[in-house]
């Protein structure tokens, strides 16, 4: 796609809930920072992304809920996930308006709860740049959980396959 990129990675971090309860901050209020130092201010105005993808959730439902966590049931955390991620993708919209926003949505938690709180997140986002993309069959086998090298491409290759399906994400820039 001859397309520049940026990459904001961070393994553990989620939207509401990082994983296995650990505390901290998790991505949407770590997101502004350069170095996700909570210091060093990423400045916006430099670069407008014309597609942005996320992965995220897998490490906000990894986990039973413990003791001393802010959700008393699965369904509360569920609200504040969808609630969190909407109003994620309403600050990314006004960081960058005109892009596709394009949320994979990966089936390797093996139940429905990621699937489902995802769902609810687009439907209540409203947007129709905000795209679900679903990743079938994607596999853990990289180093604590996350997809192998050959995992990573197959996801490249479903990204890839919509991207030249849906030209229209590029915008009139491209």
């Amino acid at each position: 796609f001859q397309a520049d990129y940026q990459v904001v990675a961070a393994s553990g971090l989620g939207v509401v809930r990082n994983g296995c309860g650990w505390p901290g901050p998790t991505i949407p209020p770590l997101y502004p920072f350069s170095l996700f130092d909570g210091k060093t201010v990423y400045d916006f105005n430099e670069w407008q992304p014309q597609v942005v993808v996320m992965m995220m959730g897998a490490n906000d439902f990894s986990t039973v809920l413990g003791d001393k966590e802010k959700w008393a049931s699965r369904r509360e955390l569920r609200a504040a996930y969808v609630a969190t991620y909407v109003n994620f993708l309403k600050v990314l919209r006004q960081l960058d308006p005109d892009a596709t926003l394009i949320l994979l949505e990966s089936d390797s938690s093996g139940d429905a709860e990621l699937f489902e709180a995802d769902r609810a997140v687009v439907k209540a986002a409203a947007d129709p740049r905000v795209i679900l993309l679903p990743l079938h069959k994607v596999g853990r086998g990289g180093c604590n959980g996350h997809p192998s090298a050959n995992e990573q491409h197959d996801i490249a290759l479903v990204l890839i396959n919509y991207l030249d399906k849906h030209p229209e994400v590029w915008g009139t820039a491209r």
